[in-house]
């Protein structure tokens, strides 16, 4: 196991790093709909620990990051599933 030196953090605290981010304050409820539903198609990356869903600062940068790129008019990446799906599906059209 390898741990990095970005600890993982509650979103509440996240709540926080944004607000020194931007200077401005988000709700709890926004960052847990950023990662279970996304915004402009891309999720917050989040993990599980301690009975919490937690993220990381970089993964919060990350995700503004790639939100700001799709705002500015370069496509969201593609859900992998997504793509392997129609594949297999254009796969059994052709009868392979």
């Amino acid at each position: 196991m390898q741990l990095d030196n970005d600890p993982s953090i509650k979103l509440s605290v996240a709540c926080r790093e944004y607000k020194q981010m931007t200077g401005d304050t988000i709700h709890v409820s926004s960052m847990h709909r950023w990662a279970t539903r996304g915004l402009k198609g891309i999720r917050l990356r989040t993990e599980y620990a301690g009975g919490q869903r937690r993220t990381k600062r970089r993964w919060l940068q990350e995700f503004f990051d790639e939100v700001t790129a799709v705002a500015n008019g370069s496509s969201a990446p593609r859900d992998p599933s997504c793509t392997e799906t129609s594949v297999e599906r254009e796969l059994d059209a052709a009868g392979i």
